[in-house]
């Protein structure tokens, strides 16, 4: 078994598959693990090999190499670093889609659809049916959170790779407050936390993300806009700065400005 460490880190297990030495593998199987949680979950599985054993990466780490039990024979393969599927959410037809990512970059055909439902929420003009707006995986790549500005929610999906299907996580979707209407979401990278920003109310939600499960649990709601500001403007966007020290939420006023909020002081 090798191991490849990145944001996400993968591992490569080759195991003897011939009966006559009682052998019970399958072949070479490829491993994503959650380095925070220690998870497994097995994203290919690649059979009709004999006796795939020892295995070794070159320096590049882009070439895996495999020796074959009780042969004299040695199989490469090239490490595709690049993502398999595409997913992309629609809030004109309040779905998310999941596309296969070709070998040359194009596109397949849909493979899986979800469509969102629920009770929307009150705002008359920005919350008239479910509007899913952003599709985000947080660090570890295990999750796939959805700002849902129509519903009033943050959902959570896991991408299961090997069925090319997406699955709701084992969790509640996380709540933002009545007619917020979240519009999207950035993860810090180390410290388990996402900060939404709700376009209606021009809010930030900082939540905690369930490392093991995939939920949200809502920690703190500030203001985008100050004490002072009596004006019409809605949020746009968020993101956390390249030192984490900071969030950055645009506003969409005339007369209103960026803000930013201190990650280490106020969540965490």
């Amino acid at each position: 078994m090798v191991t490849v460490r990145s944001p996400v880190c993968f591992a490569y297990v080759g195991s003897r598959t011939t009966r006559e030495r009682k052998a019970r593998g399958n072949g070479l199987n490829v491993y994503r693990v959650d380095t925070a949680t220690g998870v497994w979950t097995r994203v290919q599985e690649v059979t009709g090999l004999y006796n795939p054993s020892f295995l070794a990466l070159d320096h590049s780490r882009r070439f895996l190499y495999c020796v074959h039990g009780d042969t004299s024979e040695i199989s490469t393969f090239r490490i595709d670093p690049g993502s398999r599927f595409i997913v992309a959410a629609n809030h004109v037809t309040s779905s998310l889609a999941l596309l296969p990512r070709q070998a040359d970059g194009s596109l397949g055909e849909l493979i899986d659809l979800v469509v969102f439902k629920g009770e929307i929420g009150p705002h008359r003009v920005g919350q008239p049916f479910a509007k899913p707006h952003q599709v985000e995986f947080e660090p570890t790549g295990r999750f796939i959170a959805v700002p849902d500005k129509g519903l009033d929610r943050v959902f959570s999906f896991r991408l299961n790779e090997e069925k090319g299907r997406l699955l709701a996580v084992d969790a509640p979707p996380a709540p933002a407050r009545e007619g917020a209407g979240p519009r999207r979401i950035a993860f810090h990278p180390t410290n388990g936390i996402g900060y939404v920003v709700n376009e209606l109310d021009a809010t930030v939600t900082a939540y905690r993300l369930d490392l093991e499960h995939g939920g949200l649990t809502p920690l703190q709601v500030l203001s985008t806009l100050s004490d002072t500001f009596v004006g019409h403007s809605r949020a746009a966007e968020i993101a956390v700065s390249m030192d984490r020290r900071f969030v950055y939420a645009s506003n969409r006023g005339t007369t209103a400005s960026p803000s930013s909020v201190s990650t280490k002081s106020r969540a965490g």
